[in-house]
């Protein structure tokens, strides 16, 4: 498919030298990072307004993104050449993500729709229609044959099967907007954030209640769950990201002062969160001591989301400012 932009490839060494290339910015940089003497860095240009979300695919070799432009883009994450750029959405992008196989591209727009895209190709498999209000946020089951999404205003979770369309189950997240939803990787809960301040997980294979998570005191944004899926990270409107022991629903530790939290992933170890939101700035913290790791000062506006690549060296971020970041952040030291 034709991209429909032009953007240049910038190496900064000890001077700058602008080159003309196709769609992106390679550089040194001196951004402070904690535990980092130096990074590495990729920036995709291209996308027409903020940049609302961005994941990598299950091998890292790809990279996929969304947002105010309504196009969703899959990137080459290793050299940033875009490889597909994919029409439809009517309205904002405000999630992305990579099915666990790594065969399929899902999108949640604010049309209100859900989008099944084929990865290798970029072609639709499915337009799943269903909430009453902008879908918010996507996730998919652990083997690839679900989809869960979570609509802003009707405050629902619902989950469809990717391969007729059906819808599942429809869960009510919240008596107040819904933002943030996640399946984890063991395929036991499924879990949503809503403007409350809690966190509700169901059984994924039931819908039926399981427990809350209480502690946020504002809107919970983002989830994600550890890889073996005995801790959930969250993210909040209350400045803090809080990482859960799901099994006994207690709260493993609390970040503090850092700003309203967009974004949050946790590393392929398991052993690391990292976080975004109202700074311009990426963070990553040690979930078992709670101390801050790294600090990115990657853009110049809000970063929305935060990914990282499967080896966990490489960390994606996307922003208001209209960039999307893979910022190398090892080897550590």
């Amino acid at each position: 498919m034709k991209s429909g932009f032009e953007c240049h490839t910038c190496w900064f060494l000890s001077a700058t030298l602008v080159l003309g290339f196709m769609g992106i910015v390679m550089s040194k940089s001196n951004v402070v990072q904690a535990n980092e003497p130096y990074r590495d860095e990729i920036t995709l240009l291209g996308h027409k307004g903020a940049v609302s979300s961005v994941a990598f695919s299950p091998d890292g070799k790809r990279v996929v993104t969304g947002g105010e432009d309504q196009i969703l883009r899959e990137w080459n994450s290793s050299d940033g050449r875009m490889l597909f750029e994919l029409k439809g959405h009517t309205h904002w992008i405000e999630a992305v993500a990579f099915s666990p196989d790594g065969k399929w591209l899902a999108s949640g727009s604010g049309d209100r729709s859900v989008r099944i895209w084929d990865a290798s190709n970029g072609e639709v498999k499915r337009s799943l229609i269903g909430h009453q209000s902008g879908v918010r946020d996507v996730a998919f089951s652990p083997d690839a044959k679900q989809i869960a999404a979570v609509g802003l205003w009707d405050r629902s979770v619902k989950v469809w099967e990717i391969a007729n369309g059906q819808e599942v189950f429809s869960l009510e997240a919240a008596p107040n907007w819904a933002k943030s939803v996640a399946f984890s990787p063991d395929g036991k809960w499924l879990a949503a954030g809503s403007q409350n301040g809690m966190v509700k997980l169901w059984h994924a294979s039931t819908g039926l209640e399981a427990k809350v998570l209480k502690g946020h005191t504002a809107t919970v944004q983002s989830l994600s769950f550890s890889p073996n899926g005995k801790q959930l990270a969250s993210g909040s409107s209350d400045l803090t990201v809080k990482v859960w022991d799901v099994e006994i629903g207690k709260e493993i530790f609390s970040t503090k002062g850092i700003g309203e939290v967009f974004g949050v992933a946790f590393a392929p170890n398991g052993s690391r969160v990292a976080s975004c939101g109202s700074e311009p700035v990426v963070r990553e913290w040690d979930v078992a001591t709670g101390q801050e790791t790294v600090s990115l000062k990657a853009h110049t506006n809000y970063v929305y989301a935060v990914a990282y690549r499967s080896d966990g060296k490489w960390l994606a971020s996307a922003s208001y400012d209209g960039t999307v970041r893979i910022t190398k952040i090892a080897p550590r030291q």
